[in-house]
């Protein structure tokens, strides 16, 4: 609008009316020459007046119309200009804004620069993750599947399942920022395996091979060595499934057949606690000694042999390959050695309780005798050879020595017990004695002197009892019951506890003799007191003395000579320091005797 009216305007100031080319064409100023020409001279003389006229008219219409169309065109045009002043003050800001900002634009571009070739990596990573989405998603099954076969016995799907894996992880390794979360010293490799949940499902296909070795099932040597084979494959037998060799393995396969013989073990000593009426078991000390030293040996041999079968080195020559096998074969023999010598020490552990049930020298003889048919078998050695090497015929836990001080103990308290129980039945035997001398046989007594002398010459034979006895009925049983103390430790004789026996005999001889020595004082009997001339008693209380006389003067030169007798029988060599105590118990006895003084006037008659 304002444009249109600037135009007008231009019209007007640029109006030259001198210049009639300008306003009028050709055929226009033809036509008004034409007419000029038809005018009169008057007519003719007033048309530069009208023409001025014409002209001043002209002016005032363009003038009016100019003003008419600026009322409107003025104002906007003002407006525009206030606008574009502003809008050049914004774009003058803007561009010292942009100015000042241009050194941080420049820092950051080189930034980005920098960054781009790493955010193209990740973006080329990204792209590649799109493109294996769906065997990721197929590997992502793989461990639930792996522990699964694994919980079912299906090693071998487990063990293909965890190489798919392996691969996997080595054919794609993780990025830095994943790899860099995992443990320190830890390959990219097994921080994916771990993630994808590969190490989850070895550990369950470990737990579940520990767990069969551990079994209190039989267990084969074909099967044993399927699962060390698979624990193998599996990295080891640690918790953690690392590496190290075959140690870790090793340690692992014997923890596990460990804790088989201590189930076996346990199981053996429930059914000796509590027997049931349908097993052939039947719960008698002995048997349970039995059965916990065949449950050690048949284990501990099978244990040795299974382990040699699958750790032994089968390598010979002098060649680096075979030097190195050596040498770890050597390894293995050592921890082999070092479990069946802790087995053997729990065993014996084991065993000294169970001893101190068994009740005669029979059972702790049989006792022996298996457990060192037990030892022996587990001993062995290696077969014979010029360098020493060959097969062994045992497991090599020789433990024959560290029976004789289990079985000597059992032995010396087995007859300390009946040592005490005779003595004690012989003091309650004099308690309770109704004091009556019995009549003697002829004919035993004729024959005491000639099998007494019979023995003597038969040498190391225990003589035969002493039938004066039968007329003393407390001194006849004290002498049945240290014949038979003496018998079952005969039964199971040590070598080096004769000493130990010996003093507990000759104390237990001491008591006997003081006990009888007692009871005769007890009922009158000094140390002189006799019957009288015509061998018949004055009184009931002179008869009870003499006979308490008479069972003392037998007990002291009847039954307990003859018990030492009997014990020199069993260890000769301690047979002295027996009749010594005895001589000195005996003395001692009959000095007390001469202190109390003679008999009383009732009884000396």
């Amino acid at each position: 609008m304002t444009t249109a009216a600037t135009t007008d305007l231009d019209l007007f100031e640029n109006d030259d009316l001198d210049e009639p080319n300008h306003l009028l064409d050709d055929a226009s100023a033809d036509a008004y020459f034409a007419e000029l020409l038809s005018h009169s001279l008057d007519r003719l003389s007033q048309e530069p007046q009208m023409l001025e006229a014409e002209a001043r008219r002209a002016e005032a219409r363009g003038l009016e119309a100019a003003l008419a169309r600026g009322r409107t065109a003025f104002p906007a045009a003002a407006s525009a200009l206030a606008a574009a002043a502003g809008a050049l003050r914004e774009a003058s800001a803007a561009a010292a804004s942009a100015a000042a900002a241009l050194p941080a634009a420049g820092d950051a571009a080189d930034a980005f620069a920098r960054a781009a070739p790493a955010l193209a990596r990740r973006m080329a990573a990204d792209a590649a993750a799109r493109r294996g989405a769906a065997a990721a998603a197929n590997l992502a099954e793989a461990p639930a599947l792996a522990a699964a076969a694994a919980r079912g016995g299906g090693f071998d799907e487990a063990l293909a399942l965890r190489a798919l894996l392996s691969r996997a992880a080595l054919l794609h390794p993780a990025p830095s920022s994943i790899s860099s979360s995992g443990k320190a010293g830890g390959s990219s490799g097994a921080v994916l395996l771990d993630a994808a949940g590969g190490g989850a499902a070895a550990a369950a296909a470990r737990s579940a091979l520990l767990a069969r070795l551990a079994s209190p099932e039989p267990l084969p040597l074909a099967e044993c060595l399927r699962c060390v084979g698979y624990l193998r494959r599996l990295g080891g037998g640690g918790a953690g499934g690392g590496g190290g060799g075959e140690a870790p393995l090793r340690a692992a396969f014997l923890r596990a057949r460990g804790r088989r013989l201590s189930a076996s073990v346990a199981a053996a000593a429930a059914a000796a606690a509590s027997p049931s009426p349908s097993s052939s078991f039947s719960g008698a000390p002995l048997e349970a000694i039995k059965r916990l030293t065949d449950v050690h040996r048949t284990q501990l041999f099978e244990v040795a042999t299974q382990f040699r079968a699958v750790f032994g080195g089968g390598s010979s020559g002098t060649s680096p390959s075979a030097a190195a096998a050596s040498a770890v074969e050597a390894e293995a023999e050592a921890d082999l050695s070092a479990w069946l010598s802790l087995r053997v020490a729990s065993y014996l552990d084991s065993l000294a309780p169970a001893l101190r049930q068994l009740r005669d020298g029979a059972s702790l003889r049989a006792a022996l005798d298996h457990a060192s048919f037990a030892a022996a078998s587990l001993g062995g050695g290696r077969g014979g050879g010029a360098t020493g090497g060959g097969a062994r015929s045992g497991a090599g836990a020789d433990a024959r020595a560290a029976l004789p001080p289990l079985f000597e103990r059992a032995a010396l308290q087995l007859f300390a017990l009946n040592l005490s129980r005779a003595v004690a039945g012989f003091e309650a035997g004099l308690a309770a004695h109704s004091w009556v001398v019995l009549p003697v046989p002829a004919a035993t007594t004729a024959t005491t002197a000639t099998e007494a002398a019979a023995a003597a010459a038969a040498g190391n034979q225990p003589p035969p009892p002493p039938y004066s006895l039968l007329a003393h009925a407390p001194a006849a049983r004290l002498s049945n019951a240290l014949s038979q103390a003496l018998n079952d430790l005969r039964a199971c004789a040590p070598p080096g506890a004769g000493a130990r026996a010996a003093s507990l005999f000759g104390d237990a001889l001491a008591a006997c003799a003081a006990a009888a020595r007692s009871a005769a004082a007890a009922r009158g009997g000094g140390g002189g007191g006799r019957r009288s001339g015509g061998g018949v008693p004055a009184s009931s209380a002179v008869a009870a003395a003499l006979a308490a006389e008479a069972l003392a003067e037998a007990t002291e030169r009847v039954a307990l000579p003859y018990a030492a007798r009997c014990f020199a029988c069993v260890y000769p060599e301690h047979s002295r320091e027996v009749e010594r105590v005895l001589r000195r118990a005996v003395a001692a006895e009959a000095e007390e005797g001469r202190e109390r003084g003679a008999m009383p006037a009732a009884v000396a008659v």
